[in-house]
C-alpha cells in the first residue's frame, strides 16, 4: 500500500518534468517535498514501471539533433551555394597614372617608385 502512494508521487513528479527526470532528480524532489525515501527504492519502483529519464544516448559529441541524410549541408533551399570572389586593390582608385598601375594592383605603388 505504501508503494502505491509513492508511485503516485513519483509519477506526478516525473510527469511534471515532461518525463525528463531520472531517478536522482525524482529522489531529490521527493526529499524536498518532505518524503523520506531511499534513492535505490525510487530506482526500483521506477524500473518496475518502465519509467526512465530522458538522456542523450550517444553522448554530447553525437548531439541530439537527428540529421536528414538526403539534405545537402549548408544550403537552406537545396541549391548549391554561390561563391563570390572579391578583389581588393592596394591603391585607391584613380590614385596613379594608368602606366604606373599597369601591373598587378598590389604593386601599383612600387611601380610608381621606380
Amino acid at each position: 500500500m505504501v508503494n502505491l502512494g509513492l508511485l503516485s508521487n513519483i509519477y506526478e513528479i516525473w510527469q511534471n518534468s515532461g518525463f525528463a527526470y531520472g531517478v536522482d532528480r525524482v529522489h531529490q524532489q521527493l526529499r524536498r517535498d518532505g518524503t523520506r525515501i531511499g534513492r535505490k527504492r525510487v530506482e526500483r519502483l521506477m524500473r518496475g514501471q518502465g519509467w526512465q529519464g530522458a538522456h542523450l544516448r550517444r553522448g554530447w559529441r553525437g548531439g541530439s539533433t537527428k540529421q536528414d541524410p538526403g539534405s545537402r549541408a549548408g544550403t537552406g533551399s537545396g541549391e548549391p551555394p554561390v561563391h563570390r570572389v572579391r578583389t581588393v586593390s592596394a591603391t585607391p582608385p584613380g590614385s596613379c597614372a594608368p602606366r604606373a598601375c599597369s601591373g598587378s594592383p598590389r604593386f601599383g605603388r612600387l611601380a610608381r617608385i621606380k
